[in-house]
């Protein structure tokens, strides 16, 4: 008899696993008792930039990131993004995507300590001195920015093996 209600036990517990598994995105009630709410997703924030907020909430709904500090990439190409205030509640972005915007400042975006991997190119960035912040930078690319000064990017320092795609006027030596 005690094998039996263990045996009981053990697949009762299997069932309500596979339940939930299944059911990612559904609550689950047993005997009108909610025993599994799925998370909701990060919703939180507010961003300056409309445009940003809006490529920020389609990527965190996406992914159904449910904390700030999970969302790892955000790639918002050619959206007229103009300021990036707000953005820092990210600290976990690695991947940064924001070619083709009209960004001119970018402070905020040396409080992102995680960056890895980031895209300015073709926007109206004058100065990279927050850049500077960024120890784990092993991508960037400031193609396109031509009001940045060449000797403000030659004191950002790459990871070993990174990789700079410069404006046309700092390529040269």
């Amino acid at each position: 008899m005690l094998k039996m209600c263990s045996l009981l036990k053990f697949g009762l517990a299997a069932f309500l696993v596979l339940q939930l598994s299944a059911c990612s995105n559904y609550s689950l009630n047993i005997n009108e008792k909610v025993v599994y709410m799925p998370p909701t997703v990060f919703t939180r924030f507010q961003l300056a930039d409309l445009e940003l907020q809006k490529c920020v909430d389609d990527t965190i709904s996406e992914e159904m990131i449910v904390a700030a500090k999970d969302l790892h990439t955000v790639r918002c190409p050619n959206k007229g993004i103009r300021t990036l205030n707000g953005l820092e509640i990210f600290s976990g972005i690695k991947v940064l995507g924001l070619e083709g915007n009209d960004i001119s400042e970018i402070d905020t975006i040396g409080k992102l300590t995680n960056l890895e991997q980031l895209n300015l190119a073709d926007n109206g960035v004058n100065s990279v001195e927050a850049l500077k912040l960024l120890s784990k930078l092993r991508y960037l690319n400031l193609s396109g920015n031509e009001g940045v000064e060449c000797a403000e990017i030659k004191e950002i320092s790459l990871v070993k093996g990174g990789k700079a795609l410069l404006p046309k006027h700092c390529e040269q030596g």
